[in-house]
């Protein structure tokens, strides 16, 4: 009896150890930071490739005994048990399968975006006085 082999990929940051099961797996679990080498980045580089040789070229490959042996007390020994909101919030967005970068951008902080929305204000602000000073208004 062959015993079958599960792909794992290796997280850059924190080496936490998530299994491949499909193409948008593209962020670490643990720590919420981007994998170095994902599918959907690694894909058109090398043209026609599919999952399965994405698993084979860049995945780590493991028996259901090592899986026991290696990859439980790896992934017990490098689990972040006190994550920050940041990675609070992040981490149901990954397990909710929402992508965490929409055109490259993270997924903003209600903090982000109050900074934002005061920027804005202090332009606008800064505009109307130019245009007051200038009779332009």
């Amino acid at each position: 009896m062959t015993d079958k082999k599960r792909y794992f990929i290796k997280c850059g940051e924190c080496e936490y150890l998530t299994e491949i099961l499909n193409k948008n797996q593209t962020w670490c679990p643990n720590c919420t930071k981007r994998f170095s080498d994902y599918y959907k980045g690694w894909q058109p580089k090398l043209g026609k490739k599919n999952l399965d040789n994405y698993k084979e070229s860049v995945c780590l490959a493991y028996s259901n005994l090592d899986i026991k042996q290696i990859v439980y007390p790896n992934n017990k020994k490098s689990k972040i048990t006190e994550p920050t909101d940041d990675q609070f919030m992040r981490r149901a967005y990954i397990k909710e399968g929402i992508p965490l970068d929409r055109g490259g951008n993270y997924e903003w902080s209600s903090k982000q975006q109050m900074r934002q929305f005061l920027f804005l204000l202090i332009m606008m602000g800064f505009l109307f006085f130019i245009s007051y000073l200038f009779d332009l208004y």
